[in-house]
């Protein structure tokens, strides 16, 4: 499984690599369009961290969804900027970040646990 991720993950990152010489980067960092790259990078993140306990694999993932986006807005089906991208890989790295985290919901609050196998 870890040698099938890290081929699909080189093959995405081979395909967007030669995109982003038509993305720009004359964007806003904010607007709705930052959040959605944000949230849906960081759930991809997040999922694939958990998923497989291993945060670094999401990390990964996130990464590389966020360079596919860039790589199919530059073929002319979107905008592809370098704001986009970037934000892409702040949501990673929030992803990664809170495959680690447990929040546990309680009566009156919540618990929040750090997570980590050795």
């Amino acid at each position: 499984m870890e040698i099938l991720m890290r081929n699909l993950l080189l093959i995405l990152l081979m395909l967007s690599s030669g995109a982003y010489a038509k993305c720009t980067a004359h964007d806003a960092w904010h607007g709705e369009d930052k959040a959605l790259h944000f949230v849906g990078v960081a759930a991809v993140s997040g999922y694939v961290g958990a998923a497989t306990e291993r945060p670094e694999y999401g990390l990964a993932w996130g990464v590389g969804i966020a360079a596919a986006k860039e790589a199919l807005d530059a073929t002319g089906s979107g905008d592809c900027t370098l704001q986009d991208f970037a934000v892409g890989v702040a949501g990673a790295l929030a992803g990664y970040a809170g495959a680690k985290w447990v929040l546990i919901p309680r009566a009156h609050g919540a618990t929040v646990a750090y997570s980590r196998s050795f």
